[in-house]
């Protein structure tokens, strides 16, 4: 039973410058919502992957939590469909995914762990009475009470836990999702008794249509949803097509004499990678918000020495002046690069739509941790890219020297 469950979790954890009209500008205008591939769904037409997927989270959590924290499964539902249709948390003023981590945090890095020692404290002190008393019998115990202090607080943590988690999904899960079905599953799954031999049969059958969705299945089915993207964007104001097959829309023509020719170029770039779903893969942008959102917090943590804060601020602000303008060989970037940033001049703004030939193939960039991210084999990307500077190799040699 521990190896189909250790087994079933490593298949889960711009306005366009075209024209001057506001018609042209609309017809232009194509970014896609990056939070429509999570829906409700349709409770009368069961989606078997949104399923699939919640009945193993369910087990995982079952299995790592429910012999000792007695979590309610309810709150955790509601809590995962607030955060992943983007609901406000029901719980405090503003709320939102910072008091859930601040509720986890608390729990688990204060309370949870008293209470677990104690509590585990007093099971060896039961365990022995009952040796004692020549009682040999394995007691199987579960949930204990105890670990909340009242149902509130049980409700609480429940409710910021699912937030976390449906968070975590509506800004990494690279796949559409019906949150009813994923919900449906997940309460099923936590229900399931892992001990109990009645339930292996259902265990198999979701590792199996996992495994054969990401291994099988979700490999054609990109394909044939980058082929019918591309051709869509292809009809587009603006959009033109290379003979390798990558579309492109120059935004801001930039410096015409200040252009890549080679490979060996260096560019300087402001970027954002995205899906036909709207699933943001990378963005220099966002990696600028969040190591400033850092800076912020180490500069008024008054917690940390001098000198560390110095260390950690040294290593924020270096990273921060790396993403700011991000530097890349022209040599070392997917073909779509390549080829796409030498169409724009030093200053000048692109949208590249890049066949998965173009880019990562047909194994895409999987994440062996959470294969609900990452570029998905056969996937098609689209980038908004800003070309910062343009170096040649002589350019910087010099600065070397």
């Amino acid at each position: 039973m521990k190896k189909i469950l250790v087994s079933l979790s490593t298949v889960t954890t711009v306005v366009v410058l075209c024209a001057v009209s506001v018609l042209s500008i609309s017809c232009c205008s194509d970014k896609v919502d990056p939070y429509r591939r999570l829906t409700k769904g349709d409770q009368d037409n069961m989606d078997s992957l949104s399923y699939m997927l919640g009945l193993n989270n369910g087990i995982g959590m079952k299995y790592q939590y429910g012999n000792v924290l007695p979590l309610d499964i309810e709150s955790i539902g509601n809590g995962f469909n607030d955060a992943a249709l983007g609901k406000k948390v029901r719980r405090g003023n503003d709320g939102g995914y910072d008091e859930a981590v601040e509720t986890l945090e608390s729990y688990f890095s204060q309370k949870a762990n008293e209470r677990y020692m104690n509590l585990m404290q007093k099971r060896a002190e039961m365990d022995s009475v009952r040796l004692a008393n020549g009682d040999s019998t394995v007691v199987k115990y579960g949930p204990a009470d105890e670990m909340f202090e009242n149902d509130d607080e049980r409700q609480s943590v429940s409710y910021a836990f699912g937030y976390e988690l449906g968070h975590g999904m509506r800004d990494n899960a690279n796949i559409s999702i019906q949150t009813y079905w994923f919900t449906k599953g997940m309460t099923e799954g936590w229900e399931i008794d892992p001990e109990n031999p009645d339930s292996e049969d259902v265990l198999l059958q979701a590792n199996d249509y996992l495994r054969r969705y990401f291994t099988e299945i979700r490999s054609e089915e990109l394909k044939e949803q980058s082929e019918k993207w591309l051709a869509e964007v292809e009809k587009k104001c603006g959009v033109k097509k290379t003979e390798s097959g990558l579309l492109y829309r120059i935004d801001k023509k930039g410096d015409k004499n200040v252009k890549a020719t080679d490979d060996n170029f260096t560019v300087y770039v402001r970027y954002e990678g995205s899906c036909a779903n709207g699933y943001v893969f990378d963005s220099s942008y966002k990696r600028v918000e969040e190591l400033k959102k850092q800076i912020a917090k180490v500069e008024k943590d008054e917690t940390l020495s001098d000198e560390e804060k110095e260390r950690r601020l040294t290593m924020l602000n270096q990273r921060l002046t790396e993403s700011e303008n991000v530097e890349l060989r022209l040599d070392g970037v997917i073909k779509g690069w390549t080829e796409g940033l030498k169409l724009v001049g030093k200053g000048g703004k692109i949208t590249l739509w890049i066949p998965a030939e173009l880019a990562y193939g047909e194994s895409g960039t999987p994440n062996p941790f959470n294969p609900l991210s990452g570029i998905g084999p056969n996937e098609a990307l689209r980038f908004d890219v800003e070309l910062v500077d343009v170096k040649q190799p002589e350019q910087l040699e010099q600065v070397e020297d």
